[in-house]
């Protein structure tokens, strides 16, 4: 029989640290705190995989320009005169607009205040 546990999904070190989470296991959280949600939950206990913040920003601008067509049509075209499409360009595309561009400028203010422990501000060398 073995000392060690029966289940592997965290694989432990001498230290009893987490190294390797099963769910996700191209990440190595040796000596590195793990992204929280807003409940503090670990995101990488949870499975859910951590998207980088280019692609982030990608996807982003491309839901900001496409939604951004409809305006342009209803400022310009005749989009204007088909009521249905008034409402969603007012009530839907707009706000969803001023969203995106807001997130685009201001997202990493708004990630820095959801954080769980503020980031120090001196970085530490290894």
């Amino acid at each position: 029989m073995t000392n060690g546990p029966k289940n592997d999904a965290a694989k432990v070190n001498r230290n009893s640290r987490v190294t390797k989470i099963e769910c996700c296991p191209s990440q190595n959280l040796i000596g590195k705190k793990p992204v929280t949600s807003l409940v503090g939950v670990p995101l990488t206990n949870l499975g859910i995989p951590q998207m980088k913040a280019s692609t982030e920003r990608t996807i982003i601008r491309w839901i900001h320009i496409t939604l951004s067509i409809p305006i342009i049509g209803y400022i310009y075209g005749p989009v204007s005169q088909i009521p249905e499409a008034v409402v969603m360009v007012r009530w839907v595309l707009f706000p969803m607009v001023v969203l995106s561009g807001l997130w685009m400028w201001k997202g990493y203010w708004v990630k820095k205040l959801f954080r769980s422990e503020p980031q120090n501000k001196v970085r530490q060398t290894r």
